[in-house]
């Protein structure tokens, strides 16, 4: 079914105001969420992690040094690739001279604003025409329990 206009222009003003629209949706959504996140940062006292964060960082330095964290460390509960994912982290933090810990919100962060993108994305597809944007900046954006795993952990 297709639910364009019908006339000549039509159509690419449609689309092009729609993607305007979208641009606009994603970019106030995006900036309230990582306004939020940067504040939860600042707020957060410096040395306060979950332990999984601690664990990940640990099992980096281990595997840093030539040790196998398995055999090392005793609370390896995640699927290997996430480990490699962390080592990455881990070299791109030494590369740039930035705490683990930093680098690892900010990959975080980053990929959260990908789901948000994809699920305005979404919802958009679902319903057309819809106004998302209120929808997602309290549903995800604002969403104290997202925040606070998304900056902590």
């Amino acid at each position: 079914m297709n639910l364009k206009p019908e006339s000549s222009d039509g159509p690419r003003q449609w689309g092009a105001s729609a993607r305007a629209f979208f641009r606009k949706d994603i970019v106030v959504i995006l900036m309230v969420a990582w306004v939020a996140r940067l504040a939860f940062i600042l707020i957060m006292p410096v040395h306060t992690r979950s332990f999984d964060s601690l664990s990940w960082e640990q099992v980096v330095h281990d595997m840093a040094a030539g040790q196998n964290p398995y055999q090392s460390t005793r609370f390896l509960n995640w699927p290997p690739f996430w480990i490699q994912i962390l080592f990455v982290i881990y070299k791109i933090s030494t590369a740039l001279s930035v705490p683990f810990f930093r680098v690892l919100q900010a990959v975080l962060i980053l990929v959260e604003s990908a789901v948000i993108v994809l699920l305005v994305k979404l919802i958009r597809e679902i319903v057309p025409g819809a106004h998302v944007r209120r929808l997602v900046i309290f549903g995800i954006a604002l969403n104290p329990a997202a925040i606070f795993l998304i900056c902590q952990h």
